[in-house]
């Protein structure tokens, strides 16, 4: 883990070793940001990805392993559920409650195509301890047990809109959402 804020680009990454993650990018202190045309591993989380501010993973086919992003830390204070403004992030439209998708903290995931492979491997997993989660998905597969195809976890908002979404093993949730405060929208 360093302090800063990370990006990464490129068209693909492979890692076919095994426990070989394709992108590994942590910060403790900063923000994290992944544009990749395709990512492709043996099963373990091909994108894995963490940060104290905003995490954004933007992605075309991810196969083997899934999309592990985690948001947490951040220097101020949650969101105050009501306050109104920007915090110097851009968004669409006027400014909102900060427990809106855009604003303050939080995670965003777009991806093409999503396949994970093998037990307690899920599609996407987006767990966001200060803010919002936003997850976009043209498709998401998983094979194994325990393998939920989309997990989103977020102090404020969820908005979930996925093509189809498709679980094999024992014990997977197409989509699993939770929050703290504010809303869950799901169109898939």
């Amino acid at each position: 883990a360093g302090d800063g804020s990370i990006a990464v680009s490129g068209t693909s990454v492979s890692a076919t070793g095994l426990n070989s993650r394709g992108i590994n990018a942590v910060t403790d202190s900063g923000s994290v940001t992944i544009d990749m045309g395709s990512v492709q591993t043996n099963g373990s989380p091909a994108v894995y990805a963490r940060g104290t501010d905003r995490v954004s993973v933007t992605a075309g086919t991810v196969s083997g392993g899934g999309i592990d992003v985690r948001q947490g830390g951040y220097v101020s204070s949650p969101p105050v559920l009501g306050q109104k403004g920007p915090l110097g992030i851009s968004a669409p439209g006027d400014p909102g409650p900060l427990s809106a998708i855009g604003y303050g903290p939080g995670i965003y995931v777009d991806s093409d195509s999503v396949t994970g492979t093998g037990d307690n491997n899920p599609g996407i997993n987006a767990v966001s301890a200060d803010g919002f989660v936003s997850i976009t998905s043209g498709s998401v597969s998983t094979n194994g047990a325990n393998s939920d195809g989309i997990i989103a976890d977020a102090y404020t908002d969820v908005a979930i809109d996925s093509g189809s979404v498709t679980t094999a093993g024992n014990d997977s949730s197409g989509i699993l959402s939770t929050n703290r405060y504010g809303s869950i929208t799901i169109d898939s």
